[in-house]
């Protein structure tokens, strides 16, 4: 097995920015989510798109995009089955087989029978572009370049946020408890710093080890562009500097919540605040 790479060597110039910060000085934000109807005009369009990604090399002043793809996108793209065998099984799996729906808690009202997107019954997504922007201003002009110049793919749905601030919805301080990435962000106590390639593939995890990355033929098109497979296949590593990402949609009942928190805690509706937020700031680690 070849050497494992240090985390000096992170291609900053190949990471995308959202893997590196929370754009926190970004307060507007917008979630596009397509499906791919045409490969080859969606590839052109991609191509296209690509030249607007932000990638995690400095931190963006007023805008910044980024995009993901699911398996089924890669499959439609023209991506062998052998190379999407390649990525991790969770990543191929999705979240609507009988077990991620266990694992997940998607049961009864939950079901991905009743998802708005992405369930056995309703639209999938290949693609997800993240758009965000210092202000509305600044998010409808990373947007337009990608709205106008959009083909080959369908908008599944189009998710809309309101400003970012330092409280989530709940009412709590949000930000508080993320990790350090080795080599990637800012600096901080060791140990709250984890190795990159807990996030970040082609690179070396906490065990030393790689996650699963696709390993693809050096006689393919393309490949020659793509850096060695640091596991010694041989092959070139295609993953590399890729990460993997989750996105749900959620509907939560915040004044719910806060009513089975003043009963469990036994005070009424409109008292007893001390004992709710203590009980409330347990339920949510805080």
């Amino acid at each position: 097995m070849a050497a494992p790479a240090m985390s000096a060597d992170l291609e900053h110039f190949d990471i995308q920015g959202i893997v590196a910060r929370g754009y926190g000085n970004l307060k507007a934000s917008s979630f596009l989510l397509f499906a791919i109807e045409e490969p080859k005009a969606a590839k052109r369009w991609l191509a296209a798109v690509s030249g607007s990604i932000t990638s995690a090399e400095r931190r963006p002043d007023a805008r910044a995009v980024n995009v993901a793809f699911t398996a089924s996108g890669l499959s439609k793209l023209g991506f062998p089955p052998a190379v999407v065998e390649g990525f991790s099984f969770e990543f191929r799996d999705g979240m609507t087989s009988a077990h991620r729906r266990r694992v997940l808690g998607d049961l009864d009202g939950n079901a991905p029978e009743t998802w708005a997107w992405g369930g056995p019954a309703t639209p999938g997504i290949d693609v997800l572009v993240m758009a965000y922007g210092r202000d509305e201003s600044e998010l409808d002009a990373a947007l337009s370049d990608i709205v106008t110049t959009s083909s080959g793919v369908s908008t599944v749905a189009s998710l809309q946020t309101v400003a970012l601030t330092d409280r989530e919805h709940f009412g709590w301080h949000d930000g508080i408890s993320q990790p350090v990435i080795e080599g990637i962000n800012h600096s901080g106590p060791a140990d709250n710093t984890v190795k990159a390639g807990e996030f970040v593939l082609g690179y070396p995890n906490e065990y030393g080890l790689f996650a699963d990355s696709p390993s693809v033929d050096r006689s393919l098109p393309g490949a020659t562009l793509l850096p060695d497979d640091p596991r010694g296949t041989g092959g070139a590593d295609l993953g590399r500097n890729g990460s993997y990402l989750v996105l749900r949609q959620l509907s939560q009942d915040v004044p719910g919540f806060w009513r089975f928190v003043a009963d469990a805690a036994g005070a009424s509706h409109n008292g007893g605040e001390t004992e709710r937020i203590r009980l409330a700031a347990k339920m949510m680690g805080r």
